[in-house]
Formats: C-alpha cells, structure tokens, sequence
C-alpha cells in the first residue's frame, strides 16, 4: 500500500469518525483603556490572565506572573509555556494585553539582531530598515500563537487583549479610510486577526459633537452601556468565523457572549432584529420590512439567510444611533 493511499484512508473515513466538538474560541479585543476588556476576561471560568501591564491588580483572579507583570518577551513565552505544562483547572487563558506583549517582541527582536539600534544610522542595519524588523518580529507573534494553539489542543479558550489601534484601509472601489484595529505593527496584527476566530470592538455609543463657540469637536458617550461590536463594517476589523458565529454587536459581558457561543446564531440575528424594529421610527420599520418581503416574525425571517439579516440588522443599528 502506497504512502498516499494510507494517508487517504486515515483521512477520509468519515463514516467511522465521531462528531468533533468546536473547540473552545481564540477571541481577539480591541478596545482603549478602561473600556472593560480586563473585567469581561476576568469573569470567564477558570481563567488565567498573563499579565503585560498593571490592569488586573485590583481584581482577584489567577494571573502569571504572580506579582508585577512580564517585563521581557521571554518571560511571556514562559508563562505561556507554564501553562502548556499545567493546563488542569483552566478553562480559558487572557493576554493582557496583547498589544504591550508585541511591543516587547519587538523590543527583543531589536537588541538581539540590530544591537539595539531603532533607527538607521550610517553603515549599521536597524529595526527600521525596510521594515525588515516588524516582519521578525511577526514571526515571534506567529511563535507565540501556535503555542496557544497548544493550549486549544487541550481544550482552554484564548483571549487576546489589544488597546485600539488605528490603520489606513486601501479602498479599490473609492476613497481610502481609516479603521479600527489592534494596537500593534501591521504586519502582527494581520497575524493575529488572521489566526483569531473572533476579534470584537469593545465601546460605548458615541456622537461627535461641536458645542457653540467651540472649534473643535469632542467624542460624547450617549449611554453608559459598552458592547462589543463583531459587524465587520469598514470602519472596525473584526469577525466571527463560521462556527463562532457572533451577533453584530452584544452587551459588552462574558456571560452574554458565553450565552451565544455555539448557539443558534440565526435566531440570534433575528430576535435583535424583532427587538430593533419595536424601537425603530415607522418610515425605517416599513422600508425594513419592504427589503426583507417578509413580516417580522421569525418564522418569515429565517428563510433570508445570515447575509441579508446581518446587513437589515447593521441598517438597523446605524440609523438607532444616528
């Protein structure tokens, strides 16, 4: 028996196989400080926070390191590496945060192969040139997360926190804009979102304002309620995979998101579109119901699939907070 006949066969006896359990989500969240990314990551079960900066030291959760944070790149990898070796009682793993995290890969990658030297200087290579030391420092990320795939093969959940980051977004089809993203150099970030099964934008409701007398305008919270936003609009990357399937946006809370993991994502969609239309003004209820050709009970709404529900439901949203 050839080499290629055994490896089809061990591949591709479906009928003998049993049903694979969706493991646990590698989540990604973006969000500015003090948003609550840090107390939705404390609230998961059996979690253990790796620690970059000072964000959990006044919540009581389990955390590596046990006092202060990880100062070097190797003492992230360690921890990590810790919990490889000792995964019993954890359910999910946080970064906190991600962003300082790379920052110290970086760091790492500048004094171990340009002896520190940031920007050129003549005759010497540096961190800078041709932005040869952000694509290293992108294969050091890409270490580092297929050692949380690791952890994925052994059951615990990934949480990745990032401050919010902003990126100039090539448009072919009209003006290029700038949109949310993780706070770190681009080509990890294209690492990270790429690996992520879901990555969210934590926030509030805001308006842009300018007050009377005023030249410049100021960002106001409409509400005090934060969510986390998985429309993947222009202006935010974010996603949820197939099999991870998230709502546009939910309350920024882990038992919330806990409650739509591996749940009927469908239904999910249409029940905030019914709650969504009970709120809307009457020229957008009718022009909703007009799009969709059908009533708003779920049982005429389902048939439309995912696409066409997520984006009525976005439309939705954008004009409750215009």
């Amino acid at each position: 028996m050839s080499d290629y006949t055994m490896v089809r066969e061990h591949l591709f006896t479906l009928d003998q196989q049993a049903e694979v359990r969706p493991r646990r989500p590698a989540l990604g969240i973006i969000g500015d400080p003090g948003v609550g990314k840090t107390t939705f990551a404390a609230d998961a079960p059996n979690v253990v926070m790796i620690m970059t900066e000072q964000g959990a030291d006044g919540v009581p959760v389990r955390r590596l390191p046990v006092r202060g944070k990880c100062e070097t790149w190797a003492e992230v990898l360690a921890a990590v590496d810790h919990v490889i070796a000792n995964p019993d009682g954890v359910d999910w793993l946080a970064l906190d945060t991600l962003s300082q995290a790379c920052e110290l890969a970086a760091t790492h990658v500048c004094e171990r192969d340009y002896n520190g030297n940031w920007s050129p200087k003549k005759g010497t290579e540096c961190y800078l040139s041709f932005r040869q030391g952000a694509e290293t420092t992108k294969k050091e990320v890409q270490g580092l997360l297929a050692r949380l795939d690791e952890l994925r093969d052994l059951g615990i959940g990934i949480m990745l926190l990032c401050h919010t980051g902003l990126a100039r977004q090539a448009n072919a089809l009209g003006n290029d804009f700038m949109s949310f993203v993780g706070r770190m150099e681009k080509q990890s970030w294209d690492a990270v979102i790429s690996w992520c099964d879901q990555v969210g934008h934590a926030c509030r409701d805001e308006r842009v304002i300018q007050r009377q007398g005023e030249t410049k305008y100021k960002a106001v919270a409409i509400s005090s309620e934060r969510w986390l936003v998985f429309d993947d609009g222009p202006g935010r990357e974010t996603k949820s995979r197939a099999g991870y399937d998230m709502p546009a946006r939910i309350g920024l809370s882990f038992n919330e998101y806990q409650g739509y993991l591996h749940s009927d994502p469908i239904g999910r969609v249409i029940e905030q579109i019914i709650e969504a239309l009970s709120r809307a003004k009457d020229e957008h209820r009718v022009a909703v119901l007009s799009r969709l050709g059908a009533d708003a009970t779920p049982d005429s709404l389902r048939p439309l699939g995912p696409q066409k529900l997520r984006q009525c439901l976005n439309w939705l949203l954008t004009k409750e907070e215009s």
